[in-house]
């Protein structure tokens, strides 16, 4: 796992058997980087206080509505592309 930066906001880059996932990298919870905790498959820890985010839905595993934005991705020649839109 990896971060990337967009203005003010950063963005948790996850390869999983070769499919590449984003979304927001900083935990609802604490704040804390996603990308400094632990992927277990497509979930994601939080290296503070163990909070857990999935990957494909951006949703926490153990709050209901609790969730992140994800963003599609997408491997052009090599290279990544994160798509992010403006909108909320």
């Amino acid at each position: 796992m990896t971060w990337i930066a967009h203005g003010r906001e950063e963005i948790l880059v996850a390869n999983v058997d070769g499919r590449y996932y984003a979304m927001d990298n900083v935990c609802s919870h604490s704040g804390a980087s996603l990308a400094d905790g632990y992927l277990d498959e497509t979930i994601v820890q939080c290296p503070l206080h163990g909070w857990e985010y999935d990957l494909t839905t951006g949703c926490c595993t153990h709050i209901k509505n609790e969730c992140l934005r994800t963003f599609p991705v997408v491997e052009q020649e090599g290279q990544l592309f994160v798509e992010i839109s403006d909108s909320p």
